[in-house]
């Protein structure tokens, strides 16, 4: 097309590169100030890849004068800089939803995809590089500086630039797949947190400095950078959207398998599905300010893994249960030999040949910010009393030590490294069990332990007839499970991520030292009730339930009797949790006005190794109880009946059937 044939009508921009134009009709024209060679088989190149797709602005014709090209001609798009258009949506200037930024994100997920199957990268990935138009279309411009070949984009911007691509020379250095997914993540964050940039925090260095040294800071299961507070706002933002959006960015940013345009579409298709189906929320950000609730020691990992069986004495006659939990490590054994018999506490007593005892390991404090757990701290931990307990096993002859794991092992990131050390160093197989698994297990433990008690009994009669609220909280999770009768399997269940250690956790990395422990609270109640109306949609409350069974240290401590023989059974309502609840942080806010100074007594208290644990009975309850106080409320119910027998009981139970092939008997009759 020569220059001439042009119908120009006015000038709309000047660059270093040149100036636009637009033209009559739906066009516009692109004059370079100074075109050589180089560019001009560039945009050869960029015309061959037959570039068709209505969101890419790339040249349509080229324009030549005295025989040489001079430009091009692009389609005419009317619309605004995504980066101004998303701070005004932050602002909540504009009138739109989540589900509309979840579709702008596909748009531009789909834009990538296909240039990248047209062997072409954008290179140059910037918010100021999209503009959006009235209809919330998107529309990427500036394509001339596309990489093609051997045709760099000699040009970037910093902000979108992954670590091992900063200070590098553009002109030189070409881009690979795996950096522009980097880049693609950045600006896929901004829009789904609008105008955010993902390695912005509140008090630290500039997203520059942050993208250098690896500082994303928001945080997946217990994966948290300590060092770099974040606006609450923002991150309770992140901690509604769905684990496998928030998986994506965090093995964009804080992985080499960064998420490829493909796998983009995939996870945002569903996002919007899961939006539309009430599944998650439409609200661009947060309605609740809530503290980070995220921050725990579970990776969500749906299968266990691990073999639990140890054979001890092969002509023992006993099975033993071994429980390496977030807070403790626990032994179990029954003194009678292998029968299925009525459940008696005296049974699992000294006097008896049985054995019971639980020591405090808190191994769940051991796990760093990037869920390590470091191997010598959790040998000193663990050393004494695996040994001990190991060697109470072989005295009391047992056959088959079954030893399990929970939050803690199960959410470390060397998860198998911590197997291969309990293996050569103890000669100890462990199962870590999944959340369903351990679930099952603990409500295993009330069907045979509930029927010595006149309260259980009232629980367990008409099993068949009556759905079954479990609700178990331990250090690091609390579970939720609903079972059509007590022998089914649930047909709902579900893990929340904060247990009484992880409560602890959240409760110091969400304040400052200063903050008032009264403030500090507050937001712990925030967080519990956000997580809890996010997970307790309508139709899992819509569910009737006619008994609730509760398990964990919280709970069972607010009954105010000692030892989990008194406890076991005892019904407890709305009120008196509450009562319970109210006079423990009652309690220690009349003993300490800030976070600093409850965690100065508390460290006191740990080192002290006194069995009388005051202070950690009371921030157990302060902290867990509000859980169950909100899930009783969701489910409209009054009360609820305290197993005292858990996870470690129902262990015992579930390898007794199985080794006596009654795993299918009906033992509620």
């Amino acid at each position: 097309m020569l220059k001439n044939s042009l119908k120009i009508e006015t000038e709309i921009a000047s660059g270093g590169e040149g100036k636009i134009f637009k033209l009559k009709g739906q066009k516009v024209y692109k004059e370079f100030h100074n075109i050589n060679n180089k560019i001009q088989e560039k945009l050869d190149r960029i015309m061959l890849r037959n570039i068709n797709l209505d969101s890419i602005c790339t040249p349509v014709q080229l324009v030549e004068e005295n025989g040489k090209t001079v430009g091009y001609t692009m389609n005419s798009i009317e619309g605004v800089n995504l980066k101004n258009y998303l701070f005004l949506v932050s602002m909540g200037k504009k009138n739109i939803k989540r589900s509309n930024l979840v579709e702008i994100a596909t748009q531009i997920a789909s834009s990538f995809n296909y240039l990248h199957s047209k062997r072409v990268l954008v290179g140059d990935v910037s918010d100021n590089n999209v503009l959006i138009d009235e209809n919330l279309n998107i529309h990427l411009i500036d394509c001339d500086s596309f990489q093609v070949d051997k045709y760099l984009c000699e040009v970037g911007t910093d902000e979108f630039t992954p670590a091992e691509m900063m200070g590098k020379n553009f002109k030189t250095t070409p881009r690979i797949l795996n950096s522009e997914y980097f880049s693609l993540g950045v600006l896929l964050f901004k829009i789904l947190i609008p105008g955010r940039h993902p390695f912005t925090v509140t008090n630290g260095g500039s997203p520059i400095e942050n993208i250098k040294s690896g500082s994303f800071a928001y945080p997946l299961a217990n994966d948290y950078d300590f060092n770099t507070p974040l606006d609450k706002k923002l991150l309770s933002t992140w901690n509604e959207m769905p684990l496998y959006i928030k998986e994506c960015f965090f093995k964009t940013f804080k992985t080499e398998n960064r998420v490829s345009p493909k796998e983009w579409l995939e996870v945002l298709t569903k996002y919007k599905m899961d939006i539309l189906e009430n599944s998650y929320s439409n609200s661009i950000f947060s309605e609740d300010i809530v503290a980070n609730s995220d921050v725990a020691i579970s990776l969500d990992r749906r299968t266990g893994i691990g073999n639990a069986q140890n054979i001890l004495n092969s002509n023992g006659t006993k099975i033993g249960v071994l429980e390496i939990s977030t807070k403790a490590i626990k032994l179990l054994i029954r003194g009678s030999d292998k029968e299925l018999k009525e459940f008696s506490y005296e049974d699992f007593g000294e006097k008896n040949g049985g054995f019971r005892e639980g020591r405090l390991t808190n191994i769940g404090k051991l796990l760093d910010k990037n869920r390590n757990m470091n191997i010598s701290a959790l040998k000193k931990a663990i050393d004494y009393s695996i040994h001990e307990f190991l060697a109470k096993a072989r005295e009391l002859n047992v056959k088959n030590l079954y030893c399990v794991a929970t939050a803690a092992i199960r959410g470390a990131q060397n998860r198998d490294e911590i197997l291969r050390f309990l293996k050569n160093e103890y000669n100890l197989s462990c199962r870590v069990l999944s959340r369903d698994e351990e679930s099952s297990l603990t409500t295993n433990a009330f069907k045979y332990t509930g029927k010595i008690h006149p309260n259980g009994v009232k629980v367990l009669e008409n099993s068949t007839r009556k759905n079954y609220l479990f609700i178990d909280q331990g250090g690091g999770s609390t579970e939720i499970a609903i079972l059509r009768g007590i022998d089914s399997s649930p047909i709902f269940s579900k893990s929340l991520n904060f247990g009484s250690t992880i409560l602890l956790n959240t409760l110091t990395i969400n304040s400052n030292l200063s903050t008032s422990l009264a403030t500090a609270f507050e937001e712990n109640l925030k967080t519990v009730k956000s997580k809890i109306n996010n997970t307790l949609k309508k139709e899992v409350r819509d569910i009737p339930v006619h008994e609730c069974i509760s398990v964990g240290t919280a709970i069972t401590s607010a009954t105010g009797k000692s030892g989990n023989k008194k406890q076991h059974c005892t019904v407890m309502n709305y009120d008196t949790i509450e009562k319970s609840c109210f006079n423990a942080i009652k309690f220690l806010l009349e003993k300490y006005e800030t976070v600093e100074e409850l965690l100065v007594a508390l460290k006191a208290e740990d080192e002290s190794k006194c069995k009388n644990r005051v202070l950690d009975s009371a921030l157990t309850k302060a902290l867990g109880l509000p859980a169950f106080l909100e899930i009783l409320k969701r489910f409209n119910l009054d009360k609820l009946v305290v197993s005292g027998t858990g996870l470690w009981y129902g262990t015992f139970y579930h390898h007794l059937e199985e080794e006596l092939g009654m795993h299918q008997m009906d033992i509620a009759n």
